[in-house]
């Protein structure tokens, strides 16, 4: 959960620095430049608020991709950290078994291992099985991690599609699909929510480099310029105004030595009503709008579930400590109470040790 809070900064769509923000700005530039196609000014405008919308697309491609890479690195941490619980596990049951073989109670040797079962189940939603001897057996997914001494690690291999990302393996090399915890959460956010999030961009700047590219190149400049590209790149990591661009070369006519006509502009600026994203359902805004949301969404639905756990996870808690915890309130009434009764006690022996003096020492003074 707490990853969510850093990805929709990222993002900005509630600032000045938002795509929607840029967007609009980018379809403004060119109404403008339609109502007065020659305006040298309205052309080196337009061609600065193209370069902020592509820098901004740049920008959040390499933040996204740069959170995919961190959370790469928390999978193989969560791996390790994995593998040595696993072997703490495995030591103890040896250690366990040993002590109750020769017929005592390894109290501290239990707690420790609850205490690495408790972290074990926290990151992967293993569960364990006590065995006659004392010792537990732990599987995650219904794959066997611990058994009595031994373990069956879990790695970490290039996948086969995307190389920058991991993928994890038992040892007999069976893909391992965790059942909950925290290496399942960190495998949807880089797999689904930061993949989500970086095709949609890539899917989005993809489209208004085709959409826009599409018209231009059939304008004219004032220049007479024509067949031009107005963005270069394919996606959201390398879109930028064409290098080959300059302000005389943006296609407003529709035919050459035209200096007036502004057909090409206008149809570049009613893109912005046009639906050619999601199969003709959607426009450019809209496209990118329902992604943003999306992840508003699953944000909330994250805190949701975040909140609701945890209010499992501490009832559960509060019930184990009722009955293998110790009370500091009860406690001190057990303290309290045996404080009472050893005074009580003491009172008495003193009130022996007076009655003893009186006969002993005091009645037989009588007859002297």
């Amino acid at each position: 959960m707490e990853f969510y809070p850093r990805l929709e900064p990222l993002l900005a769509e509630t600032t000045e620095d938002g795509l929607l923000p840029k967007l609009d700005q980018f379809w403004a530039g060119w109404q403008k430049l339609a109502a007065d196609p020659t305006n040298a000014s309205l052309r080196v405008v337009l061609l600065d608020d193209t370069a902020s919308l592509a820098n901004a697309l740049n920008r959040r491609a390499t933040q996204i991709t740069q959170l995919r890479a961190e959370q790469n690195l928390v999978v193989t941490d969560q791996v390790n950290n994995i593998n040595a619980l696993a072997d703490q596990i495995a030591q103890l049951n040896a250690e366990i078994s040993r002590v109750l073989s020769i017929g005592e109670q390894p109290n501290d040797l239990m707690d420790k291992r609850d205490l690495a079962l408790d972290q074990l189940a926290e990151l992967t939603g293993a569960v364990s099985f006590n065995q006659k001897n004392g010792e537990i057996m732990v599987s995650v997914g219904g794959h066997v991690l611990v058994m009595g001494h031994d373990t069956f690690k879990l790695h970490t291999q290039p996948n086969a599609a995307d190389s920058s990302v991991v993928d994890v393996y038992w040892s007999d090399d069976q893909k391992l699909n965790p059942p909950g915890g925290k290496l399942k959460g960190t495998l949807e956010v880089r797999d689904k929510v930061l993949a989500d999030q970086l095709a949609g961009l890539n899917t989005f700047a993809n489209g208004i480099i085709h959409q826009v590219n599409a018209i231009h190149r059939t304008g004219f400049g004032l220049n007479n310029a024509t067949g031009v590209d107005f963005f270069s790149g394919t996606n959201a990591s390398d879109i930028a105004v064409n290098p080959l661009l300059d302000h005389a070369s943006i296609a407003a006519s529709s035919g050459a030595s035209q200096a007036g006509n502004s057909d090409i502009a206008l149809q570049i600026t009613n893109l912005k009503t046009v639906r050619g994203m999601k199969a003709g359902t959607a426009t450019l805004n809209e496209f990118y709008n329902s992604q943003v949301t999306e992840l508003g969404v699953v944000t909330k639905r994250a805190a949701d579930n975040a909140y609701q756990h945890g209010l499992v996870s501490k009832a559960l808690s509060d019930q184990r400590e009722s009955v293998v915890g110790v009370s500091l309130d009860e406690e001190a009434a057990d303290m309290a109470k045996a404080q009472k009764a050893y005074q009580a006690a003491a009172r008495v022996l003193t009130a022996y040790d007076d009655l003893l003096d009186l006969v002993i020492n005091r009645m037989g003074l009588v007859g002297r």
